[in-house]
């Protein structure tokens, strides 16, 4: 399997078309469906919750509850706790804060649908149209693994099914090419010579493997968005017709690069334990 840094130097010769996905196919042939391994250690989130060592992320956090006390239930562990707190009602608090500055026009989107968050490098105005169109009861929260509210009900099927996957990984061992969809999708994020990857899809997964101490994830790249360069952001925004200025983009490309998720759970009024030796199993 390929690693990150052969998926990056393989991407760094392709045409900029490629980089922000205005060609047909964003990634390249020679990458399209390759999976690869990353670090756990540079995975961070849409909403900016990470996997690093010293990073904070709600299906983490509520594994290593889960991990020192096997009895604990639903209703009581941070991941109810989470959902009820963090209850973003802009696209600017659920990527950055509640208490941060807003920034347009992130501060005037709402939070959903995902996709405004998922699809944040993609939004030109007339996805921003196409999701703001979107049926009403798709605007309505039902339930979602990225923020509340949510029902309880929900809480307690998202609680057991992180506790199933984490359990299934230990008893089998980590085997990706063995597991439908097995692999973690997502994209690049790199500044100068260092790089972020954004998962959209296997949080429950990550939060397994980290616990479990494991050190890297199989991932494949997001079709039509492989990589984000911040050193072409003026050009992403306007190539892409972004409704967001390029000093916008630079904000939402720095919150995720550098934010951990610590300083948000804290924000937020979370418990973050002090340090990741008492969050992940012994090595």
């Amino acid at each position: 399997m390929l690693s990150s840094n052969s998926v990056l130097d393989a991407l760094s010769g392709v045409h900029a078309a490629h980089e922000w996905g205005s060609a047909p196919d964003g990634v390249p042939p020679t990458l399209r469906g390759k999976p690869f391994w990353v670090d756990l250690e540079q995975v961070t989130t849409r909403c900016a919750f990470s996997y690093v060592d010293d990073g904070w992320h709600p299906h983490w956090a509520a594994l290593a509850e889960y991990q020192r006390d096997n009895d604990i239930d639903h209703s009581g562990s941070t991941l109810a706790r989470f959902f009820a707190s963090f209850v973003p009602t802009t696209l600017h608090e659920a990527l950055f804060s509640p208490a941060s500055t807003p920034i347009a026009p992130f501060d005037r989107l709402p939070p959903l649908p995902l996709d405004f968050c998922k699809r944040i490098w993609e939004l030109d105005k007339d996805r921003v149209d196409s999701l703001l169109a979107t049926a009403p009861e798709n605007l309505t929260p039902r339930g979602n693994p990225h923020y509340g509210p949510v029902s309880a009900d929900w809480v307690r099927r998202e609680f057991g099914r992180i506790v199933r996957i984490y359990e299934s990984v230990r008893s089998t061992g980590y085997r990706p090419e063995h597991v439908e969809d097995g692999y973690v999708h997502g994209y690049f994020l790199v500044r100068g010579s260092r790089y972020r990857f954004v998962v959209l899809e296997g949080n429950h997964r990550l939060a397994a493997l980290k616990v479990l101490g494991e050190r890297r994830v199989a991932a494949t790249l997001w079709p039509s968005l492989p990589l984000v360069r911040y050193e072409h952001l003026d050009e992403v925004v306007k190539q892409r017709g972004l409704v967001f200025s390029a000093d916008a983009a630079r904000s939402v490309f720095l919150q995720l690069f550098e934010e951990t998720g610590r300083r948000k759970a804290r924000d937020l009024g979370m418990e973050v334990l002090p340090g990741a030796e008492s969050m992940v199993a012994e090595r």
